[in-house]
């Protein structure tokens, strides 16, 4: 007797499934634009409070590199001021997985009420999001989605201190983990030549109108990852550093020399042995760039 061939689901079960998938979609898109809206508020808050506070301010945009190579707020203040040195108010606004074009609003309200030194972190300038295309967003919307839905689940715990972070290697570190880091590099997407009219282009170009001074932090990654960049990104980022120097004034900060791998905790972020050397490193770059007395 032949064996019968299994049928093909009914309709309504493509049809229930497709309607599942979308209402999924539609309740992660809810979420991430919730969310979105939520640090945005907070981001103006604090730009609107920093406006109040005295003597030079810096603030400063970036992605998770700003977060782990740049020392807390407070403490770039004190080591800005360290010797009775006039020093800064200090602002930073980290984005992870951050974007120029997100970070557009926050340009708006920093050019209502001026600092006198802007910081970007470079890479958001010279390279566009590698996530932002429509066929990525699901996937990483959903996956952020899952994460914050395992940790509602969870019972709430008093938020600890941070604890202070410690020189050394990641445990990780090693040749999978390199090569995926230089793998993301090369999946990355210069802008090079900034078109006219674009919208953070015109922004940086008023700051400077403004008497603002505009400096790109070229953060320092592992010299083995740095050099696998492909030279087309190199170029092309070239260009775009050529541009914002050109139009807006810009100046491009690039550590000196490089950092053992006991300074990294993965090959792009800083442990706090690598962040005490580049802010220090940063902040007498800053005074000895803009006159601010920094001991």
């Amino acid at each position: 007797m032949p064996s019968r061939t299994p049928s093909a689901p009914p309709l309504r079960v493509w049809a229930a499934a497709a309607l599942g998938l979308l209402a999924f979609l539609l309740l992660v898109l809810h979420r991430e634009a919730g969310q979105r809206a939520a640090r945005n508020q907070t981001r103006a808050a604090r730009i609107q409070a920093f406006a109040a506070a005295p003597g030079p301010r810096v603030i400063a945009l970036g992605s998770s590199p700003l977060g782990s190579d740049l020392l807390a707020e407070a403490r770039m203040e004190a080591l800005s001021k360290r010797a009775g040195g006039t020093g800064f108010a200090w602002l930073s606004l980290s984005m992870p997985n951050g974007t120029m074009e997100g970070f557009l609003p926050d340009l708006d309200r920093i050019l209502a009420a001026p600092p006198e030194v802007l910081l970007v972190d470079a890479d958001l300038l010279y390279y566009r999001p590698t996530w932002s295309s429509p066929s990525a967003f699901p996937a990483r919307a959903a996956e952020d989605f899952m994460r914050g839905l395992k940790e509602r689940r969870q019972p709430p715990v008093p938020r600890p201190e941070p604890a202070p972070r410690t020189p050394g290697p990641d445990p990780d570190h090693g040749p999978e983990q390199l090569r995926a880091y230089v793998s993301y590099l090369a999946q990355r997407q210069p802008r090079g030549l900034l078109p006219q009219g674009d919208p953070v282009l015109a922004r940086l170009l008023q700051a400077r109108v403004q008497g603002i001074r505009i400096f790109l932090l070229e953060f320092p990654r592992y010299g083995e990852a740095e050099a696998r960049i492909p030279a087309r990104h190199r170029e092309q980022a070239g260009l775009t550093r050529a541009q914002l120097e050109r139009v807006c004034g810009a100046r491009a900060l690039v550590f000196p020399e490089p950092l053992p791998l006991a300074c990294y905790s993965d090959y792009s972020h800083l442990t706090g042995a690598g962040a005490e050397r580049y802010s220090a490193w940063l902040k007498t770059e800053l005074a000895r760039l803009t006159g601010v007395p920094c001991s």
